[in-house]
């Protein structure tokens, strides 16, 4: 959970995390499936269960998250 919580830190908002106790959510361990603990959910649909080395969580997520927005347009062309 603490990559978790640094992920989302250093993402100024495009991520965030949430550590939830599930006993006393049952609906978020029926909806996801939770069976283990803890278990990461990406976008509300992808679920990983863990433990998972901190490599192996943050290759998941870049592979999973889809392509990054830019915070701001680029600059125009000048020509």
């Amino acid at each position: 959970m603490r990559l978790a919580h640094e992920v989302a830190l250093e993402s100024r908002g495009r991520v965030t995390a949430i550590a939830v106790d599930l006993l006393q959510h049952p609906d978020l361990v029926q909806q996801f499936g939770v069976s283990t603990v803890p278990y990461f959910i990406l976008n509300d649909e992808i679920g990983l269960p863990g433990p998972v080395a901190e490599l192996h969580l943050l290759q998941w997520v870049a592979d999973n998250a889809g392509p990054s927005t830019p915070a701001s347009p680029p600059p125009a062309d000048p020509w």
